[in-house]
């Protein structure tokens, strides 16, 4: 066991002190209760226990008209700096699978008549990462317990001692076997994603800089080697099918951004991932929707399809090199391409359109599915392929997951292992493959009618979810890769003034996992998970 007391850092004490800027919307009692009580051996830690659903924006809200933002000395406005999680608690770490010895005199300095020892778990609104794996504790009723976990994590442990209560961390890691990619994906918008604080892309160079700076500091934090971004293709033409990608907010089609953000990482120590992907464009109708569905069903229109997508790709691709890019997903949904019964030569095709891009592109060139799928034939032609699981293909598992507002973390394990093990059967071991986890830190993952339930703060469903799918990919030695998105560029996730930039673009309930608690856990992870 390796007691430490450290002040200001990850790994020891840390003090909590929630900073909500005034002028901010989002929840505006976030983190906080009045009726928690201080206990010896940890601060009164704002929101803890609480597992009521925080406010939604008031009406003391400032409008965009009232708000004036802040600039620093250079003239640029300043970043905001996002909720604080920093808080004050002893931490000791341990071994997973190991008898780890919590002594309250040396832990807390308490010599006390009675002792009770038990484990904590975090409410909805919590900031700080419990984890939801339960810890096998004997002599709970001892001065000094030994405790026994199974998975790593942080574990949050209460002493009650006389009439007391004190409070610790239990970090508790071991060291997992080696992955070649643990990396991210940041939202797909690519300019002002809220207020003013909040533009990726501002138009003094120094301020853009700073920007840079902030939006890569979550990754570092993390422990990630790779970021990607996610650039949209929109369709404004069906038949036959033509896509346009010269929106610069949506398409990233500013080289100057293009280039500042891949040298921004590699300048890091970050590797950069590019992935296509294709949609209606904001124009479309649902005349046009249903065309599309239509033309889908339509051999001579795949031929066209592909023609079009090979030029597009081979185009992206040559400025992807140009800019040293280091991999590229040629399409983001792949399995709307496999269509043997409609298009048998898809599989010819796709081959075409790879060595076209490795024409142009020296890096790594793959391709991003849903699920593994037999239909993959031509796999050899990729140097890996990667599998993206939303938060709707567990909640969907009605039969497994009954109470998707309630899901426990030994449910979504069950799940994870029917679906890593029909990766493993269908491709385990033919070429590397990256699994990438999007869920949300709201409750029941947006799966409940009410439109106000479905809208409900739940940082800890986020937690479980991340938790079950690190813990239960471990195992699956296929699985050479881990990504999660959509990471927001900001600390801060919430957005302020009228309802379209809170609505749109705050990630409060959304799937960015950046400062909430569901970092701490793929720190955790990343910091298991050796580097190749």
């Amino acid at each position: 066991m390796n007691l430490k007391r450290l002040l200001g850092t990850a790994a020891g004490l840390i003090v909590v002190i929630l900073i909500v800027t005034a002028f901010l919307g989002g929840p505006e009692n976030l983190g906080s209760n009045d009726d928690e009580k201080e206990t010896p051996g940890t601060p009164d830690v704002p929101g803890t226990g609480d597992t009521s659903e925080p406010s939604e924006p008031g009406e003391d809200d400032q409008t965009p008209e009232d708000h004036q933002p802040v600039r620093d000395e250079d003239g640029c406005i300043e970043i905001l700096p996002g909720i604080s999680r920093e808080y004050e608690i002893i931490r000791v770490e341990g071994e997973v699978n190991e008898s780890i010895a919590l002594d309250a005199l040396e832990i807390f300095g308490v010599s006390a008549e009675e002792h009770v020892w038990t484990q904590r778990f975090a409410g909805m609104d919590d900031l700080q990462y419990m984890s939801n794996h339960e810890m096998t504790i004997g002599g709970s009723e001892n001065s000094t317990a030994y405790v026994n976990v199974t998975y790593p994590g942080v574990y949050r442990v209460e002493l009650f001692a006389d009439g007391e209560t004190y409070e610790m961390e239990l970090k508790a890691t071991k060291v997992g076997r080696a992955l070649e990619l643990k990396g991210l994906n940041f939202i797909d918008l690519f300019g002002t994603t809220g207020n003013p604080e909040f533009n990726i892309h501002p138009d003094d160079p120094e301020c853009f800089e700073k920007a840079l700076e902030h939006a890569f500091e979550g990754p570092l934090r993390v422990g990630a080697e790779w970021v990607g971004m996610v650039p949209a293709a929109f369709y404004y033409q069906v038949d036959p099918p033509l896509v346009q990608d010269n929106d610069t907010f949506l398409s990233m089609s500013d080289d100057d951004f293009y280039a500042a953000f891949v040298k921004g990482a590699h300048d890091r120590g970050l590797k950069v991932m590019e992935t296509y992907q294709q949609t209606g464009g904001l124009d479309f109708t649902e005349v046009d929707w249903q065309l599309l569905s239509e033309k889908e069903n339509d051999p001579e229109w795949w031929s066209l399809w592909f023609d079009m997508w090979e030029e597009y790709t081979v185009r992206r691709a040559t400025r992807a090199e140009s800019f040293g890019t280091d991999a590229i997903l040629l399409d983001m949904y792949s399995e709307a391409t496999l269509k043997p019964d409609v298009y048998p030569e898809y599989a010819g095709r796709w081959s075409e359109l790879i060595h076209a891009v490795r024409e142009v592109f020296s890096g790594q060139v793959g391709l991003n599915y849903i699920n593994a799928d037999e239909r993959i034939t031509f796999y050899k032609e990729l140097d890996f392929i990667q599998i993206t699981y939303f938060g709707g293909l567990y909640t969907s598992r009605t039969d497994m997951l009954p109470d998707p507002r309630n899901p426990t973390i030994e449910e979504l394990m069950a799940i994870n292992d029917v679906m890593f093990e029909g990766i493993e059967y269908m491709m385990g071991g033919k070429l590397p493959i990256y699994v990438v986890l999007t869920t949300g830190s709201s409750n029941g993952q947006n799966t409940a009618e009410d439109p106000e339930l479905r809208s409900a703060v739940d940082f800890n469903e986020q937690v479980i979810y991340y938790e079950a799918f690190f813990t239960s990919l471990e195992k699956y030695d296929w699985a050479t890769g881990i990504m999660t998105e959509r990471w927001d560029f900001w600390d801060e996730y919430r957005r302020f003034g009228d309802e379209y930039n809170i609505q749109y673009f705050a990630e409060t309930t959304s799937a960015s996992p950046r400062n909430k608690p569901a970092e701490d856990v793929m720190a955790l992870w990343f910091e298991v998970y050796q580097s190749e």
